[in-house]
Formats: C-alpha cells, structure tokens, sequence
C-alpha cells in the first residue's frame, strides 16, 4: 500500500503534512496533532483545493480550512530498487520511465537532480498514461 504525503499551506496551524494510505486516512499528521487528525478520512483531495474530511471526533464531512499544496508519494524514488540501486544515468532512466505507472511517473518527477531529457520524457508519458485512463483503455 502506497503512502502519500499532503502538504498544505501554512496559515499558523500546528499541522503542515498528513501522510495517507490509499484508502485516503490519515496515517500521520506532523509537525503536530497527530492524535487529532490520525484516522481522518480524506473524502476529496485536490492540490489548490481546501479537501473534505471525516474525522473521528465530529460526525459528518467538514471543508478542512487549509489549501492542499501538494501531494506526493511519499519517500519514494521509483528510479532505485529496494536496496537503493538503480538507474541514476540519462539513458537508463529514460529506459525505465517507459514503464512507471501514473504514480511512479509522478513520484520520478521529485527526484532530486533529474535530468531535463528525463523530465520530459515522464511528463510525457504522464500525459498519455491521463489520456488512456479518461478514454478507458
């Protein structure tokens, strides 16, 4: 199961970052209150949107009152195996976006130092990987 990692815009509150599950719960709040917002459900989730939740301590859906950012997988460099090793040249980069799934895609695009060619080629591939899923094949 794949961890995400929603930023949101700091407005003074004592949380910054939720890390979420699939499911879209709140696994982790930081840099505070964490037992406050643990198993909030996420109910829409849209960087530049102010997402809807259900938290354990008030019934029904409430508008969180801070922006999304960002979000992003969460410690993940598809580039490397799980022993740290992999690709880290152009060439074999480029090899290996050919087959990153949507969210490898996304996760490959905040690797630190990647090259420009690779950047495209992942934005690229973003896209028609977009265009398969909204026509449904």
């Amino acid at each position: 199961m794949a961890i995400f990692t929603v930023f949101f815009e700091d407005n003074g509150q004592d949380f910054l970052e939720w890390d979420i599950n699939d499911d879209g719960v709140v696994v982790e709040s930081r840099p505070f209150q964490n037992d406050i917002w643990r198993n909030t459900v996420m109910k829409t989730l849209k960087e530049g949107e102010l997402p809807l939740i259900i938290t354990t301590h008030s019934p029904g859906v409430a508008q969180l009152k801070h922006r999304v950012v960002k979000i992003a997988l969460k410690d993940t460099n598809p580039f490397l195996d799980k022993d740290g090793h992999g690709a880290v040249d152009t060439v074999s980069r480029l090899d290996r976006a050919q087959r990153f799934d949507l969210d490898q895609c996304r996760a490959a695009l905040l690797v630190p130092g990647l090259q420009k060619t690779v950047e495209n080629k992942i934005r690229s591939r973003i896209r028609k990987l977009e265009k398969e899923t909204s026509s449904g094949n």
